[in-house]
């Protein structure tokens, strides 16, 4: 007596039969993946559809007619969704996973295996297929006999008075920081020197960057009216947006931005012992555009890489 099977299971397996030859079609495979595993060894085979590479593709249609607005981002996620289908349910029925989807562009990250990569390559819909790689941040040089060390043990003579114009002649009126500003001319202390600032602040503009944790409420990231200089902040790393960090970086790119310049810090309170300065060496830290808007994103983590 043969064994009956139930017409639901039966239509499902010829679906999924359907779904596995049109996604190895959406990626360039041809009628099937048996053709290009034809005369390798099990183990080729197990080989090439091992998925371990981490990569983001991008697609040629970018959709530059429909923005990620508030007004026209669904618009935009419906037309993506209809063009990726095809690729997704490609990498999905190799094997392969796609981890994130991206809205502003137009793409999405996933681990594919090396054959699967090298077919969405050559998919004429397909950009480029980009290695989704660990960044860190940049360290200090320490090969060619480069190291961190100590002021004191590499500044000949070891100075103990500093340069003149490092501290204000009058700690009433402190120094305005970076010196940059002064460089491009862009603010300056005098108000009667010209300067872009007294042509443009940045207002209307947001600047977005990529670093560590920082403090938003920083005093120096608070407008003279109460409002705060970053209007997002987001963190990427799992650990929480109030999670202890370094922020050098953070702060350093915040900062140079949109700082407001309203803070006083004495620098004698901060430098190397080994190079003391006099009390009421005194600053105030300015960004370039301190009217722009700034976004957080928080990508350095306590392991120090993002993907």
């Amino acid at each position: 007596m043969q064994r009956r099977i139930p017409r639901l299971r039966l239509l499902a397996f010829a679906a999924g039969v359907i779904a596995l030859a049109g996604g190895a079609q959406a990626l360039g495979a041809g009628p099937g993946f048996s053709t290009f595993h034809r005369g390798l060894s099990r183990a080729q085979v197990l080989s090439t559809a091992r998925a371990t590479n981490r990569v983001i593709v991008v697609l040629k249609s970018q959709q530059r007619g429909r923005l990620a607005s508030a007004s026209s981002v669904r618009a935009r996620r419906a037309v993506q969704a209809r063009q990726r289908r095809p690729l997704i349910a490609g990498i999905r029925a190799s094997g392969s996973s796609v981890t994130r989807q991206f809205t502003v562009l137009n793409g999405f990250a996933a681990t594919v295996s090396a054959d699967v990569q090298k077919r969405l390559a050559a998919n004429p819909g397909v950009a480029a297929v980009i290695p989704d790689a660990t960044i860190a941040p940049i360290q200090a040089p320490t090969k060619l006999g480069l190291s961190i060390r100590a002021p004191s043990s590499f500044d000949p003579g070891n100075p103990s008075t500093p340069q003149s114009g490092t501290c204000p002649a009058d700690p009433a009126k402190p120094l305005l920081e970076p010196e940059a500003l002064q460089t491009m001319h862009v603010a300056y202390n005098d108000p009667s020197i010209p300067q872009a600032a007294s042509l443009a602040t940045g207002a209307g503009v947001k600047v977005a960057f990529f670093a560590d944790g920082v403090d938003v409420d920083n005093p120096d990231f608070i407008r003279p009216n109460g409002s705060h200089v970053f209007v997002d902040y987001r963190d990427f790393t799992g650990e929480g947006p109030n999670a202890p960090s370094p922020a050098a970086e953070a702060f350093g790119d915040a900062s140079s931005v949109a700082a407001q310049g309203r803070q006083t810090y004495d620098l004698s309170n901060f430098v190397n012992p080994a190079h003391p300065l006099p009390p009421g060496c005194n600053i105030r830290v300015r960004g370039v555009a301190p009217g722009a808007s700034l976004i957080g994103m928080k990508v350095f983590g306590e392991g120090g890489s993002f993907t």
